[in-house]
Parts: C-alpha cells; sequence; structure tokens
C-alpha cells in the first residue's frame, strides 16, 4: 500500500468501509473514548452525524427517529477536519482489533503482514497514535501501569530481575492503588504471571557480582531476593485464595536478563508491551521504556514476544 495523505474523498471512503467492521465491538461511546485516549478529541454528537450520514442508510433496522440520543433531524453535515481525524482514529481502532490495514490502491482493509514494516503503513497526522512510544525518564508509575494492563482479556505478564518493586506494589502501597486493580483482572479470568531471576542459580549470583563492579549496592540487591520471593509468595497465597477465574503464578527463570518486561494479551493480534533494557551501570529504574504494539510493529513486537516466550518454556514455576 503507497502511503497517502487523508483527504475528505478518502476519509469518507474509510468510514465507510470500516465502520462496519468494528460496529459490534464498540458503541459510539466506545469510539469516543478509544480516540479520547489517542489525542483524538470528537464529540458525541460529531459521531452520531459521521453516523447517520455514512452508516445509517446501510442499516434499515435502526430508529427512524434518533442514534444515541441525537434525532435524526438534527444531523448536520461534518467537516472536513472532523472527518480526517475520525477515519485516523478508526484506521487506528481497525489495525488494533482487527490487524487490518487499509490499501487506498484497493480501496479497502487488507490484512496487515507480519513483514511489511505495518508502521510505515498506519496514516497519522497525530504523534499520540504512533505505534512505538519511548519514555527516555526510565519506570512508569503505578497509574501509567493500571492504564496500560486494565483492559487486558486473557494475560498479563511482568517479567524482571527481582519484582522488587512489583512485590512492594502490594505490601506497601494501599490497595486501591494496585492491588485491587489486579484483583478486577483476575475476576474476569486473567492469567497474571510473573517472572524472576531464581535467588539460588549461580548464574544469577555471577550475574550481580558483575553488575556490583559498577555499582557495590548490587550485591545487597543480591542477598535481598530470597525475601523478596517469599513476598511474592505470600502475595500469590493471599489472592489465589480469593478463589477468582483468573490466577497469580510465579516463575524462577535462569537465563541473562537483557529487558524487564510488562505484556498484555502478547499471542493476540491486539498485544502489546512496555519493554526496558537494562544498561549496565544505571539504575534499573532509570532505564528508558518502549511501549510496542503488535497491529503496528509486528516483526520488532514478534522478536521481543518469542524471547519472551523461550523464558518462560524454561523457566520453573514456584
Amino acid at each position: 500500500m503507497n502511503r497517502m495523505e487523508l483527504n475528505k474523498p478518502n476519509a469518507e471512503k474509510i468510514i465507510r468501509e470500516g465502520w462496519p467492521l468494528i460496529e459490534e465491538v464498540f458503541s459510539q461511546e466506545e469510539i469516543r473514548q478509544q480516540f479520547e485516549k489517542k489525542g483524538l478529541a470528537i464529540s458525541k454528537a460529531t459521531i452520531s452525524n459521521i453516523y447517520g450520514k455514512y452508516i445509517k442508510h446501510l442499516n434499515p433496522d435502526l430508529s427512524k427517529e434518533s442514534l444515541d440520543g441525537v434525532p435524526i433531524q438534527e444531523i448536520r453535515t461534518t467537516g472536513k477536519a472532523s472527518l480526517i481525524k475520525f477515519a485516523e482514529g478508526l484506521m487506528w481502532i481497525i489495525a488494533s482489533k482487527k490487524r487490518l490495514t487499509y490499501d487506498f490502491t484497493q480501496e479497502k482493509f487488507i490484512p496487515i503482514s507480519i513483514d511489511s514494516g505495518a508502521q510505515s503503513e498506519l496514516v497519522t497526522a497525530n504523534p499520540s497514535t504512533y505505534i512505538l512510544r519511548t519514555h527516555e525518564n526510565g519506570r512508569r508509575s503505578i497509574t501509567e501501569k493500571i492504564e496500560f494492563i486494565k483492559d487486558a482479556k486473557h494475560e498479563v505478564i511482568e517479567m524482571g530481575i527481582r519484582l522488587n518493586t512489583f512485590s512492594k506494589y502490594f505490601i506497601g502501597r494501599n490497595d486501591s492503588e494496585f492491588k485491587d486493580h489486579i484483583v478486577a483482572l483476575l475476576e474476569r479470568g486473567v492469567e497474571f504471571k510473573c517472572l524472576m531471576m531464581d535467588p539460588e542459580a549461580a548464574f544469577t549470583r555471577y550475574y550481580f557480582e558483575d553488575r556490583a563492579k559498577a555499582n557495590p549496592r548490587e550485591l545487597q540487591a543480591f542477598k535481598e531476593m530470597p525475601q523478596i520471593l517469599e513476598d511474592l509468595k505470600w502475595v500469590q497465597n493471599e489472592i489465589n485464595s480469593m478463589n477468582m477465574a483468573g490466577k497469580m503464578r510465579i516463575f524462577l527463570y535462569n537465563n541473562f536478563p537483557y529487558h524487564h518486561y510488562l505484556t498484555v494479551d502478547g499471542s493476540e493480534k491486539w498485544g502489546k508491551m512496555m519493554y526496558s533494557s537494562y544498561i549496565y551501570g544505571e539504575k534499573r529504574a532509570n532505564c528508558p521504556v518502549v511501549e510496542l504494539y503488535q497491529y503496528g510493529s509486528s516483526a520488532l513486537y514478534l522478536r521481543h514476544w518469542k524471547a519472551i516466550r523461550l523464558i518462560l518454556e524454561q523457566s520453573q514455576e514456584v
């Protein structure tokens, strides 16, 4: 697909082709909320107007009186800028949920190829919709992490070296800040998998001894690992005793730790992850974080996902 700038005619085609693809998944209000998350502010009335002009006539069973509370007689022509903004957001949602991209030559949505470099195919005028985002100031806040994982449907994976900060979210914070959100996921049947280096493995000790050459405090960090694991087990027992549909699971790995990962539904088409490379001589909390989404950066995403799965397969569940 050749990359093109959006204009009114192709925006109208995108809306007519694209909205029916997600109509059963998202209500108009949910579409507006999705747009808002990506910095595309479109009013409820404008969305109803667009629906009335471009979609309603395709479905004769819709009410003749109103659309989401907006009377039919009040539907007005939508401006060019709003149409383009809506089409841009619609393409983002369809790429995320359906793994389809709009082909301007064929004038239809087609599957995104894993090897196609799909991020160059997603037309966007707004940097907030870009599918690879870097946070140079390091570790994300609790609020940002909760926002990232809250819509998980099947699986969340937190993989680190010690998971010390992660364990403290449960033990040293008010339940409403973190624990309650994890419980809500498990109640929906989401599996929460925690991976940390095996505190008893010789490989782990060698790793920390090497890091201690640049930062002597790393030796103390290594000595704290058995207690961190015990803390995590206590959290696991407390949570799993609630007998929810999903479970919290702990795994120990004995591999060289290249990255910290936080993944959401990693094997799904809408999968996403945050990863942070461990920089020698730098505090782990200061290492830049990258957000990566499968629908828009497939080759890079799948390489990282493969690494996560390999480590998980070789790890031992506690």
